[in-house]
């Protein structure tokens, strides 16, 4: 009994084992923090793509029909094209782009992004991929 509580309180090694322990937690905090940054920079360029997006979607207007009666109509092929566009010239990866014309706002254009992260670190974790998406409008007049 007295040889095993000598070995107990024996503080040799102790800091191998602390080591060994508190190194996968450093790691994790470590990935966490980092593919948490590289979530709110792929957030903002996804932020700054849709913002793109809706601004030059709303400047595909009916322009003869503006001028014979003053009423703002959208040509919807031609604001898919320039969201499109805009939005992939303001992101450096695959995204999808979805548009909306709200009935209670007509002169409006909503348009939605969405893409896909995929993390650094919280891949060990068995996390491959993290949704992101982000909106933005314009409006005429």
């Amino acid at each position: 009994m007295r040889r095993f509580r000598g070995a107990w309180l024996d503080e040799a090694g102790s800091s191998l084992t602390l080591l060994v322990v508190s190194v996968p937690l450093i790691m994790g905090v470590l990935g966490l923090v980092v593919d948490t940054g590289l979530y709110a920079l792929t957030l903002n360029q996804l932020t700054s793509a849709a913002d793109a997006a809706a601004l030059a979607g709303v400047t595909a207007i009916d322009l003869e029909a503006w001028r014979a009666t003053g009423e703002i109509r959208f040509v919807p092929d031609r604001v898919r094209q320039r969201a499109e566009a805009f939005a992939q010239a303001n992101f450096t990866g695959p995204l999808v782009v979805e548009i909306a014309y709200p009935a209670d706002h007509p002169n409006r254009i909503d348009v939605r992004v969405r893409s896909r992260l995929r993390p650094v670190f919280m891949q060990i974790f068995g996390i491959p991929e993290v949704p992101v998406q982000a909106s933005g409008q314009a409006q005429v007049g």
